[in-house]
């Protein structure tokens, strides 16, 4: 879910992390260790392991994103954290020719759409897609409004 967290003439701050799939995948692991807890039957290790193995790798896999467009500095920042590694992107505002909203399924993108840039003939993704609810309105708005700070065509 992605939303603006600072917008002056100046600068926008943007985050943007897959909320509802992490809430979902919270939400398996307190049902499994509830029924687990509730149970008369005990489970074996295994069954504990895998399952728990398997949300918790979902979880991780998450990216989580900052991106800070700064017309003072003329440049654009997108911080990326991901598992335990932490980068960063830095490029000149004025090599940003184009917001996209990209939709697909399969591939590298999601149905409900994700939000990039383009920059020198290459995309960089600053909101992924997430499950939620009204996930395709927000990125929609959040193009939008991006485009609309860097007065750009909206696509």
């Amino acid at each position: 879910m992605a939303k603006i967290l600072y917008q002056s003439d100046d600068k926008l701050v943007i985050s943007a992390f897959p909320k509802c799939i992490a809430l979902v995948v919270a939400a398996f692991l307190v049902a499994f260790w509830l029924a687990a807890a509730t149970k008369e039957e005990s489970l074996k290790l295994a069954d504990y392991l895998i399952f728990n193995g398997v949300c918790l790798v979902v979880l991780a896999i998450q990216r989580s994103r900052k991106v800070i467009f700064d017309k003072r500095s003329h440049s654009v920042v997108i911080h990326n954290r991901f598992l335990w590694m932490k980068s960063e992107d830095w490029f000149a505002l004025k090599d940003v020719s184009q917001v996209e909203m990209v939709y697909g399924k399969g591939g590298r993108y999601a149905k409900g759409g994700a939000v990039y840039l383009h920059v020198k003939d290459k995309q960089k993704a600053i909101v992924d897609s997430d499950i939620c609810f009204g996930n395709v309105q927000r990125n929609i708005r959040i193009k939008n409004e991006i485009a609309e700070w860097l007065k750009l065509n909206v696509t």
